[in-house]
């Protein structure tokens, strides 16, 4: 499992059962093919309707990424952050530890992906309700958790001549431009 992706609950399961035997069981999701309670839509597997947000990030998948799929993950990012603060999350944001995410991702893949079909291959609109605001609130922790691995990767580190981090100062990083006349500080955008 990718650090990026430890914060998908299917990422970090497999569900086994008398379909799906050990050891990799349905390969968090991608052998276990789901439909809509309503329709009968076919939504591929479980681990995709989970990496597509439950919709939410399908404009994602196309190739290439399109201009307008960029700014429209723009500002889901910013609803979601204004959603789940950081300080919604309390001392979970500041968890560093990788295997401690991917067992707070299990259990949700047992809480909310596997348990509430208790094998069954319908997703009800509940169900769609409940695993989106699992998957934003997911976005965002790993969001504000990537980006405190990075700013204490990056900190301190020499860019030649793009710059050399200088300090960290109230949630922004300051960067100092190489062969900069002005000798002014550079600032990144909050994360």
């Amino acid at each position: 499992m990718c650090i990026r992706d430890s914060h998908q609950p299917l990422h970090a399961s497999a569900f086994i059962n008398g379909t799906y035997s050990t050891p990799k069981g349905d390969s968090g999701g991608n052998k276990y093919f789901v439909e809509d309670d309503i329709t009968g839509q076919d939504f591929g597997n479980l681990h995709y309707l989970w990496d597509s947000g439950i919709g939410l990030l399908k404009a994602l998948n196309e190739r290439p990424i399109k201009a307008s799929s960029l700014e429209y993950v723009r500002k889901v990012s910013e609803e979601i952050m204004k959603n789940y603060t950081k300080e919604h999350f309390g001392p979970l944001a500041k968890e560093k530890s990788v295997l401690k995410w991917a067992q707070e991702s299990l259990q949700l893949a047992n809480d909310y992906a596997y348990g509430p079909l208790n094998g069954s291959k319908v997703i009800t609109k509940e169900y769609q309700a409940q695993a989106f605001e699992v998957i934003k609130s997911q976005l965002a922790l790993g969001g504000y958790r990537l980006a405190q691995k990075l700013r204490d990767a990056l900190r301190g580190q020499d860019f030649g001549q793009r710059g050399t981090i200088l300090r960290e100062q109230e949630g922004k990083i300051k960067f100092l431009a190489e062969g900069d006349e002005t000798n002014e500080d550079i600032e990144t955008e909050d994360i």
